[in-house]
């Protein structure tokens, strides 16, 4: 009677379809990405409709395949969380500092990326989490009510009450919490160094690994 072959490990198979997964989406978001930056001075470009629509596709899509990337839902099999499962081996433990290092270093930045994925733009959540709870960004928030010195007058009292308004706006509309923040997209590119870090890095780390899944034991 013939023996039964010996099946793959998981492990091995996991990695071959993660890297795989991994090229599709780093294949998909770094162009977007690299788009996205040829776009000069966005801040005075903001009043161009078709600019702004366009800069909000890309974001939103950035968004999407970086969450995807990361793996920020529980429905996600791959992504940061998913790895480590896989890295308790002896041969492939070390790699989980190198895990948490990247988790560590650029936290505020996935939680963001999380919280706008999750809250805006794949549900409009109104419960637990409600969007309309989200906040801005210095930047944005400036950006938002910047106005023409010569129209001031035509708003407001005087340089002062237009300066008191803009704080006032800064109070209400401002988080220092960079995971209660929107996206909008002049904080997007001020964040897109950082993606490409964070793929750079996680890329770096999959080949590692792939290397020494396939080295003879």
């Amino acid at each position: 009677m013939a023996k039964n072959k010996k099946p793959k490990r998981l492990t091995e198979k996991f990695w071959y379809g993660y890297f795989g997964a991994f090229h599709i989406l780093k294949g998909s978001v770094l162009p977007k990405i690299n788009e996205f930056q040829k776009i000069k001075d966005i801040k005075e470009n903001s009043y161009d409709i078709d600019l702004k629509l366009a800069l909000q596709v890309y974001m939103e899509s950035i968004v999407s395949d970086m969450a995807k990337i990361l793996g920020l839902t529980y429905s996600d099999q791959t992504g940061l969380r998913e790895i480590k499962k896989h890295l308790h081996s002896k041969k492939l433990v070390h790699f989980i500092p190198q895990i948490e290092k990247i988790e560590t270093k650029y936290k505020s930045t996935i939680s963001k990326i999380k919280e706008n994925r999750n809250r805006i733009i794949f549900h409009l959540d109104f419960h637990k989490n409600p969007y309309y709870k989200m906040k801005r960004s210095k930047d944005e928030t400036k950006r938002m009510f910047e106005m023409p010195d010569n129209l001031i007058p035509l708003m407001f009292k005087d340089k002062m009450d237009y300066d008191n308004f803009n704080k006032k706006m800064q109070g209400q509309l401002v988080s220092n919490q960079k995971r209660n923040q929107r996206y909008a997209p002049i904080d997007l590119n001020k964040d897109l160094p950082l993606f490409k870090e964070i793929i750079e890095k996680l890329e770096k780390i999959f080949l590692q690994i792939l290397i020494l899944v396939n080295k003879p034991k």
